[in-house]
């Protein structure tokens, strides 16, 4: 189906990570994404005590890019 997970969490001042995910073409527009990241990222930001998250995507991914 797909993944998302978090990377390279970094404590300190910043208290950041990346976040990395990937999804399956026969999956995708279905709206799993966000319904995996409204999950993972109020965990990220008050379980983790995270004040940052950065993502990537690939310009031709054109949903990526809406969010």
């Amino acid at each position: 189906m797909g993944g998302v997970n978090l990377n390279n969490v970094r404590r300190g001042v910043a208290q950041a990570a990346n976040l990395g995910y990937w999804m399956g073409e026969p999956f995708a527009n279905q709206g799993h994404m966000s319904d995996a990241l409204r999950v993972l990222l109020p965990h990220a930001f008050h379980s983790l005590g995270l004040h940052r998250i950065d993502a990537a995507c690939i310009r031709r991914t054109s949903r990526a890019v809406i969010c």
